[in-house]
Formats: structure tokens, sequence, C-alpha cells
């Protein structure tokens, strides 16, 4: 039977991916330790059945699977990990625990990891553009958010440690401060303490962008977006594109990477710097992380805003590629996976017509009135929901 159990919360951007990919791969070994992960990537659905509140009728049935694998477990240490714990209430996500897991009551440590102001947003925003929520300029974003979600850290923090007290760890993504300069070596740590044990490298996890890369993904998904009920579409593509991108990196250009203009970085200085002096004295004293990158991205911003125009970062041929390709994906309004073979194997007139025959009939049903009572032939679904803020930082 499990001897401990240790959540990992996330937070988002903080290399959860690298964690979960070496967990899930058995790269965090021990000679005398045995860590059950029960899980092929993350935990996000059960994490989200605490937070989205359709999703809730599926909480018992998960965390009833969950508990009765980890119950069969001979393993020393079971390992959770979602990002999305993020979101969740720590008072629910503690009464959840009590119940589906009373025998470990006692044995349960938690951990998070906190991404630098300047630094979160700056992800937070190649993410939003990547996935085509968001068209505008850096600057612009960190108005937005600020207005909408600003980035707090310390009161949301301070409630997981007001509920599970020394069982809750706050560790900074910072590299200086993390063991061997990594997430999966500093989680590592923390897992195992002072029993021995070996992290095998792998590769990297959902890195970042470059700034010619992210233009052109802007540019892409701006003319996607422009047709109707593209949302989900543009979420999967930009995924896949980020992944596509990075394994395939451009060796004859060196890569220009997202920072923030000098202005940009004051004003994030003055913004998020009370709270960067709160976390840093109720979680990290005497040391100084958060307010420390604060400082060290103002030193480094660049002097003048970066360009996201994709004129300025791909040439004319390039730019047509990609609109070429726009079109293409754009041939239907309702773009998915079997329109777009279709699409490629016979034309655009032809995937219509399939669109037509096929898709349309799928969303509208056969022929006669359906269920809900609509006339006959009519696609009566309601449209697609489009992505919000909330959605959006789900994905992050």
């Amino acid at each position: 039977m499990v001897k401990q159990l240790v959540l990992h919360l996330g937070d988002r951007k903080t290399g959860s991916t690298a964690i979960q990919d070496a967990l899930a791969a058995g790269h965090i070994t021990s000679p005398t330790t045995q860590i059950f992960y029960p899980a092929t990537t993350n935990h996000i659905p059960l994490a989200k059945t605490l937070s989205v509140k359709s999703l809730s009728p599926q909480r018992d049935m998960r965390f009833t699977k969950i508990a009765k694998r980890i119950a069969r477990s001979d393993a020393d240490i079971a390992v959770i990990s979602a990002e999305h714990f993020e979101v969740v209430k720590p008072a629910l996500l503690q009464e959840i625990l009590t119940r589906y897991f009373p025998d470990l009551v006692g044995n349960i440590r938690l951990i998070a990891y906190v991404r630098p102001h300047a630094e979160r947003l700056v992800s937070n925003y190649a993410e939003a553009v990547k996935l085509g929520q968001y068209d505008g300029d850096l600057h612009s974003y960190h108005t937005q958010r600020l207005d909408k979600k600003p980035l707090s850290y310390t009161d949301r923090f301070s409630r997981w440690r007001d509920v599970f007290g020394a069982a809750f760890t706050l560790r900074p993504f910072v590299r200086k401060t993390l063991v061997g300069g990594d997430i999966v070596q500093d989680f590592a740590q923390f897992l195992l303490g002072d029993t021995p044990h070996t992290v095998t490298a792998s590769p990297p996890s959902n890195p970042s962008m470059s700034l010619q890369d992210l233009a052109m993904v802007r540019h892409l998904q701006s003319q996607i977006g422009a047709q109707p009920n593209m949302s989900k579409f543009q979420v999967s593509m930009g995924k896949s594109l980020g992944q596509l991108l990075a394994s395939k990196q451009d060796s004859a250009q060196t890569p220009i990477k997202l920072a923030m203009h000098t202005e940009l970085a004051k004003a994030v200085q003055i913004a998020y710097g009370e709270d960067a002096r709160a976390l840093d004295g109720a979680f990290f004293a005497p040391d100084t992380p958060m307010q420390d990158a604060l400082q060290s991205s103002y030193e480094r911003a660049v002097a003048t805003p970066q360009s996201i125009a994709v004129t300025d970062h791909l040439s004319a041929a390039a730019i047509r590629m990609v609109d070429v390709w726009a079109g293409l994906l754009c041939s239907q309004s309702a773009a998915n996976g079997a329109l777009l073979r279709e699409t490629l194997k016979n034309g655009p007139q032809a995937a219509g017509k399939s669109g037509k025959t096929g898709a349309a009939k799928q969303q509208a049903g056969k022929k006669g009135p359906n269920k809900r009572g609509g006339k006959k032939g009519k696609n009566t679904s309601p449209p697609e929901k489009e992505f919000t803020e909330d959605d959006l930082l789900d994905l992050f």
C-alpha cells in the first residue's frame, strides 16, 4: 500500500509538462523508493472536476477510480500532477482528499511552483497568441490583464498554506534556485529528499516560441479567426504548430526571444512590485527571488518594443505560403480533420460538397423531425461557445 501521496499543483508555465513527462516515462527513479504515477500524461481532467461546474458530476467517478488504483499499488509514493489545481479552492481539495484517501491523511504533501510576474506575463501572452486567442501586442496584453485578471500570487498561495499548513510547499520557478537549475531535478529532490535517486534527462517540453515563429502563427491565426466558429480549431492547431515548430528549428535563422521593452518592464515593476514583496516576505524570506526577478526583467528589457508584424520577420514568398495555407484551412467554416483531409485530397470545391453531404448531415441528423423537435433536416444545435479569458487560462 502507498505510504505517501504527493500532489503537484502547477502553476501553469512552470515546467509542469516536463515534470509530468518525466513521471510518466519513469525518468525519476530510486533504488530504495518506488514511485507510482497513475497517468500517461497528467491529471487535469481530475482537477477540473473541482473547478469546472459542468464537470463536477464526474468528480466521484474520477476520484474513486484513482483512489482505488493508488490503494492497490505497492509503491512507496504516489503522485498526482495537474497545473489546473491552480484554480481549485484549497478547502475543497482538502475535503476531497479526506474523503477519498482517508488512510493517507497525515501523509499527504503538496507542492506548487510560482513563476515571477514578468516572465509569466510574457509566457501567457505568447500562449494566447499561439492559440489564436489574442491578436494585440505585449503591452496591450499587459494592460488588459491588469483590467481583467492581474497576476496576484500572495493571497492565493496564502490560502493554500492556511488550509494545508506545513504540508504545502511553494518554490520559486527561478533557474538559479532550482536544484541543478532544472525543474525535474528540483521536483525529484522534493519528492525523495535525501533518498538516493536518479533523474534521466529528457527533451525539453513545451519550449518557448521564437518571435519570428510567433509572428507567423499570429498572422495565420488572425485569418482563421476571422471565420465563424473557429476557436476550438485555433486552439488545437496552435498547440500542434507549437510542437512542430519546436521540433523543426530554422538553422538558417537566429531565433529572437520574445522580450519586454524598457517602458513596459517598468510598468510591470510598478504593477506587481507590491505582490512580489509580499510573496517574498510570506514564503521566501530572507531571500527575495520575486523582487529580484522583477528587477532582472527590467535590466534585460530591450530598448524599443518588438514588432510582431509578420512583414518584419518573413519574406513576401513565405507570407504568401502562410496565406495559402490559411485559405486551405478556412475552406470550410467548420474546419476539422476530416474536411481538411478531403480538401487536400479533392480540392476546396469537393470539400464543400462533402461538407454539405457529409459533415453537415452529421450535425443536422437524418431526415425527419429530430429528437429536440427541430424542423426537418435543419441543424438546430447552438453555435459554438467562444473561449473566454478563464477558458484560455485553463490551457496555460
